[in-house]
């Protein structure tokens, strides 16, 4: 049985706070916590933009037939957005706050800028709807960086050394097993 609006934004609005609450504290089990919110977050950002490609690629007369149509490149977002919230919600809780946050203000924005540019673009009903979609999965991307790439306070505040040349950098690591 399908979960109502109802349900579904309380349960966003519960993970929200959750992750603000624990966003700041730095204990392992916290760190798992806003992890895991990360992980699903950044499924369901991924899930979301997948499905803006599938709709861009249909305005342009490539329709999904089956599966193999979806799973292909199209599906990395998923897989992307997934393990960078992961681990943005393990490494910097505060910093996966500020991607939530932006990537929220960038959906809305992209979704009223799609709805009107594809209203004129492509004919009703189906322009006004696509461009909407298509729109709010670019506002969603752009906003999810921003909010990543933003700075989080002063150096002093995080409570690290002002000359420390590590103050606003998140490790990333690749590992290539030939």
């Amino acid at each position: 049985m399908a979960m109502s609006v109802r349900r579904w934004a309380g349960v966003a609005a519960c993970a929200f706070v959750a992750l603000f609450a624990v966003g700041r504290d730095a204990t392992a089990q916290n760190r798992l916590l806003t992890a895991g919110i990360g992980g699903v977050a950044g499924l369901t950002a991924g899930g979301y933009i997948s499905l803006s490609i599938i709709v861009a690629r249909a305005r342009h007369g490539d329709y999904v037939y089956a599966l193999n149509d979806v799973l292909g490149w199209g599906s990395v977002p998923v897989l992307l957005g997934a393990g960078t919230g992961a681990a943005v919600g393990y490494l910097d809780p505060p910093r996966l706050l500020r991607t939530v946050v932006g990537g929220t203000a960038g959906t809305l924005l992209g979704l009223g800028a799609g709805l009107v540019i594809g209203r004129s673009v492509w004919p009703p009903p189906e322009g006004k709807w696509a461009g909407a979609a298509i729109g709010a999965g670019a506002g969603l991307v752009l906003g999810s960086v921003v909010g990543l790439l933003w700075p989080g306070g002063t150096a002093a505040a995080r409570g690290e050394a002002t000359t420390s040349p590590r103050a606003a950098r998140v490790p990333i690591g690749l590992t290539l097993r030939l």
